[in-house]
């Protein structure tokens, strides 16, 4: 049996597992031909007066608002706990939970150093009420789902003292503020909002692997609009299995801010966030604002070929990854990798005049380690940096100084996504006479200052985990060529 707490009804339940048992001599076996059945059973906290505080009871906002050394007690009840979790490299244990106070208040506590026995892990239980007394706790900062505040308590047994109490109260019902998807540029990366919209795209439940966590998730990507702006939310878990429908007006709650390379903004939602489909009298509102809006009139962003940022932060290549040409005829591979443009070389036209690819440029691209000059781009892979050289590009011809031209994209950080193969020649004898690499960009977009320092700082860790493994070795000169392109 477990306890949960649900924000979108505001009320705590009790999720009873039943298991179908076969007994074989007087042993227990578990059936697993079938799913346990879960009956979730409200939990009544039976208060109909009105809450009083004692003399010296305080709220969480006041503690809050002591912002170190917090002294004072609280009334409060416990939504949601955590399991413990093993730290890595110690004998210590993190948990966690989310306690709320009368006024509807609600904060995260973290323990950071407990031990497998902790005496405070066993006393807390959801859907108990306790008296909290804080003796100079202190609080540290937090960017948890479900929360009033952007900290968490730090607990330990001589700071944060819990007490069960008789003492009770109604968690007032919570108003949520949903955002309107066209204030969507303001959002900010990382933080967490509650939006409302029409679903206008539902696509398939695909597998996500994490490879660096090496865990895989069931995902579900829908689209949202307004009817001005369309956003792709990602749907992870059990929400990625929830029963929707194409014009349904749809309330997220807790959606993660995250930057995608198509679309600028996506929403992320996981176990802490929620989809409460709106009835007609919730949504009668945002309905009559968005109008009767045309589905071939919305712009929605294509997706499935191209990874999220942290994705990409997460699983591309350094530059300095490229090594020495392989001495056959490679095939071609695709990878992802941030830089900056260093330089714009000339316009240049096909000679077959009939080339459907049209004209392209050769550019070089660096980060804090490598170089890697004579890129190929065609400029019709450049419209989401220059949108306006497809049409300019006949006028300005191979004699501008591009650099000029597009000098306010010099040393800005940007991704990039980059082919790259061969071309062997060999003699009559077998022998290889040429070797030259082909490197062309068939994707780039430009990137926050703050993505690309994220990159530079695992940049960093890798390289000196190789010198300190003692695996690294570059070239003298540092730069990248036509003799250098593979992996």
């Amino acid at each position: 049996m477990r306890v949960n707490y649900d924000i979108t009804k505001n009320q705590s339940n009790k999720e009873i597992e039943i298991v179908d048992y076969d007994v074989s001599n007087k042993v227990l076996f578990a059936k697993t031909t079938e799913s346990p059945v879960i009956i979730p059973t409200n939990i009544n906290f039976a208060v109909t007066s009105e809450y009083i505080f004692d003399i010296d009871e305080k709220d969480l906002e006041f503690f809050y608002n002591q912002k170190t050394n917090l002294v004072g007690t609280t009334t409060v009840v416990v939504l949601q706990k955590s399991l413990l979790s093993k730290r890595k490299g110690t004998d210590f244990f993190t948990f966690n939970f989310l306690i709320s106070d009368s006024i509807g208040s609600v904060i995260k506590c973290i323990h950071f150093n407990a031990h497998e026995d902790c005496e405070m892990f066993n006393i807390i239980k959801p859907g108990c009420f306790y008296n909290l007394t804080l003796n100079k706790a202190s609080l540290s900062s937090t960017k948890a789902a479900n929360t009033t505040f952007d900290v968490a308590i730090a607990l330990s047994s001589s700071t944060t003292v819990f007490t069960p109490t008789t003492k009770q109260f109604q968690i007032p019902e919570i108003n949520f503020n949903y955002l309107y998807l066209s204030s969507a540029d303001q959002f900010v990366r990382e933080d967490v909002v509650d939006v409302m919209g029409i679903i206008c795209r539902i696509d398939a439940v695909t597998n996500s692997i994490n490879i660096k966590l090496n865990v895989s998730t069931s995902r579900r990507i829908i689209y949202l609009t307004d009817g001005k702006a369309t956003l792709p939310v990602y749907l992870h878990g059990e929400l990625a299995y929830s029963s929707f429908e194409l014009r349904q007006v749809l309330g997220i709650i807790n959606a993660r801010v995250k930057s995608h390379p198509s679309c600028k903004t996506i929403l992320t939602c996981g176990k802490s966030s929620y989809a409460i489909v709106l009835d007609d009298i919730e949504s009668a509102e945002f309905k009559k604002a968005a109008g009767d809006y045309k589905e071939e009139d919305l712009y929605i962003p294509e997706l499935s070929s191209i990874p999220t940022i942290d994705e990409i932060l997460q699983d591309g290549k350094f530059l300095i990854h490229v090594r020495n040409l392989p001495p056959f005829q490679m095939a071609p591979y695709k990878f992802y990798t941030f830089g900056k443009i260093s330089n714009f070389g000339n316009i240049l036209f096909p000679t077959n005049e009939n080339s459907v690819v049209g004209p392209y440029m050769r550019i070089d691209i660096y980060d804090t380690i490598i170089t890697m000059q004579s890129i190929t781009i065609f400029i019709n892979k450049m419209g989401s940096i220059a949108p306006f050289l497809h049409e300019e590009s006949a006028i300005l011809g191979s004699n501008t100084d591009m650099n000029e031209k597009l000098g306010h994209l010099l040393h800005k950080p940007m991704v990039f996504r980059i082919k790259l193969d061969n071309y062997v020649l060999k003699g009559p004898n077998g022998q290889i006479y040429s070797n030259k690499s082909n490197k062309l960009i068939d994707y780039i977009e430009e990137i926050s200052s703050l993505t690309y320092d994220s990159w530079v700082q695992n940049m960093t860790t890798d390289m000196i985990k190789l010198i300190k493994d003692k695996e690294y070795r570059t070239n003298d000169d540092g730069v990248l060529d036509d003799n250098d392109s593979i992996f």
